[in-house]
């Protein structure tokens, strides 16, 4: 018969224990906390890359709109008309967590037909047909070069943080 044994030392077992509950609650607070955080930045970063121009957008606008935007602001920046869709990228909850962008419902302030007249628009939906291309419209990315952006410069910083703290409860 073989008979085996382990002896722990309580001290020893107490660390553990208490590295176990100090990883445990660094996830469980980074896992509510860092989704809304990120989320937060990509919405700025949005925001910046829009009022600056930062990325370039693909796209020519036809003659008559050059005329339209050039008497109505004064420059040919995409995705800057009147300031809706600056005004309206928000950070709004999902049901896999938290997302920066324009949410489906909110309507624009309107009067943006050829001679400064019309209707409120959806501008998720105008939004849309700018991100991707519709009809004559050609696509203007921004949203999807931005979230590349923001994944590249600054999500992995927040992972690597996140991993050193996980990592500073087991010395």
């Amino acid at each position: 018969m073989i008979s085996v044994s382990v002896q722990i030392d309580q001290n020893d077992l107490n660390r553990a224990v208490r590295a176990v509950k100090a990883v445990d609650s660094t996830v469980n607070i980074q896992a509510k906390q860092l989704p809304y955080k990120m989320a937060i930045e990509c919405a700025e970063l949005l925001r910046k890359n829009i009022s600056t121009g930062a990325i370039a957008v693909p796209g020519r606008y036809n003659r008559r709109y050059i005329e339209y935007k050039q008497l109505m602001v004064g420059h040919l920046r995409p995705w800057i008309l009147f300031g809706d869709v600056l005004q309206n990228i928000i950070v709004f909850r999902t049901e896999d967590g938290f997302m920066a962008g324009i949410p489906a419902g909110r309507m624009d302030s309107g009067e943006k037909g050829w001679f400064g007249t019309g209707k409120p628009s959806y501008i998720a939906a105008y939004a849309r047909a700018n991100e991707y291309g519709e009809g004559n419209t050609p696509a203007r990315p921004i949203f999807r070069p931005t979230l590349a952006q923001y994944k590249g410069q600054k999500a992995q910083s927040h992972i690597d943080r996140v991993m050193n703290e996980i990592k500073r409860h087991w010395k």
